[in-house]
């Protein structure tokens, strides 16, 4: 799959200057684990080696970075969400609550990230 930087896959709305509010990485991890549960959806072993199953925090990480840029929240994007994460235990206890509240708090959490590591390191949780 081509990834452009400017493409559809990281840009959402248009600001009203012209520019175009950028979302991380969410709708490209989004489209790709879309894409690799579909195609693999018989054999969990190959999905699990994918990078956003592999890091324990990947999925609350990219949802909590795309809320805090602005990420407008519909019904359908819900939807789509959680039939994609619907494995993940952290998608429910930190990942669906940080997609209903308001941005601020996002923002709030992005300034947290230290934490992260921390636990890393005091549970040995590996990345990779």
């Amino acid at each position: 799959m081509l990834i452009e930087t400017k493409g559809w896959q990281i840009t959402g709305d248009i600001n009203k200057d012209g520019t175009s509010i950028e979302y991380g990485s969410f709708f490209t991890v989004l489209q790709l684990t879309e894409l690799i549960n579909y195609k693999f959806k018989n054999r969990p072993n190959i999905i699990y080696t994918y990078p956003i199953w592999r890091d324990l925090y990947a999925i609350p990480r990219t949802l909590i970075i795309a809320k805090s840029r602005g990420l407008p929240i519909n019904f359908k994007l819900i939807l789509r969400v959680i039939k994609v994460y619907k494995r993940s235990k952290l998608f429910w206890i930190i990942g669906m609550p940080v997609l209903l509240c308001p941005t601020y708090i996002a923002n709030c959490l992005i300034r947290l990230k230290f934490l992260v590591h921390v636990s890393r390191k005091v549970f040995g949780i590996k990345t990779f």
